[in-house]
């Protein structure tokens, strides 16, 4: 019975996986238009940066410095 239920719980979760592929999809694609990641989904550094800075780790300042934001 345990065993049933694990399983079950496998597959709704699964399930629940597989609808969010679209909404992720479409996030990547966005971040590629905004040069934030590569064609191969690494993170560049202007998306390095960004997340340091929407972060609060970093302030503006070095963003312009070295050139980074467009």
């Amino acid at each position: 019975m345990l065993r049933e239920r694990l399983a079950d719980l496998r597959l709704a979760i699964s399930d629940q996986n597989l609808d969010l592929i679209p909404d992720y999809e479409q996030r990547l694609d966005v971040l590629r238009d905004l040069r934030f990641i590569n064609e191969n989904s690494t993170v560049l550094l202007k998306g390095r940066v960004a997340c340091e800075v929407s972060s609060g780790n970093l302030g503006p300042s070095p963003v312009f410095f070295f050139r980074v934001a467009d």
